[in-house]
């Protein structure tokens, strides 16, 4: 059965698709661009909108889904002009880490074995030279990669 939804998106967005508030049923994330700039979250069950998160800059990619911070709550990861964590239940934005050059999806998981999750991504510095840079999930403190 396919349920449309109320949002006109732009294809080449990958959506994702979690339970993001922790109501059993899993919802879909999807960027959208058109002049819209919005990441939307939408009810599996229906299409509806649960919430939209406007990013003035640029159009967010497809987003990942993890307990980054370790409150038991999956968080939105996703990168657009910079890496953005927003709180899955209503897409409250918890912090930012903005740097200019980012084009890469997020990865997240506990790279340097402290027990904490990290999300990297990889970005373009000011010399147009790829970097990877690393944030500790719960308050995205930089890590030193060495690299």
């Amino acid at each position: 059965m396919c349920m449309p939804s109320e949002v006109q998106m732009d294809p080449h967005y990958t959506p994702t698709i979690a339970d993001i508030n922790n109501d059993g049923n899993v919802e879909i994330l999807v960027g959208v661009s058109d002049f819209q700039d919005k990441l939307f979250a939408l009810r599996g069950s229906d299409g509806s909108i649960l919430w939209t998160y406007d990013s003035s800059l640029c159009s967010p990619n497809p987003p990942m889904v993890e307990d980054i911070n370790g409150d038991g709550n999956v968080e939105v990861v996703f990168s657009e002009c910079g890496v953005k964590a927003l709180r899955g239940t209503d897409g409250f934005l918890i912090w930012s880490s903005y740097s200019g050059g980012i084009f890469s999806l997020p990865a997240i998981g506990d790279i340097n074995n402290d027990g904490m999750v990290e999300v990297a991504v990889g970005y373009y510095d000011l010399y147009y030279r790829g970097r990877v840079f690393a944030l500790r999930g719960m308050d995205i403190h930089p890590l030193r990669l060495g690299i």
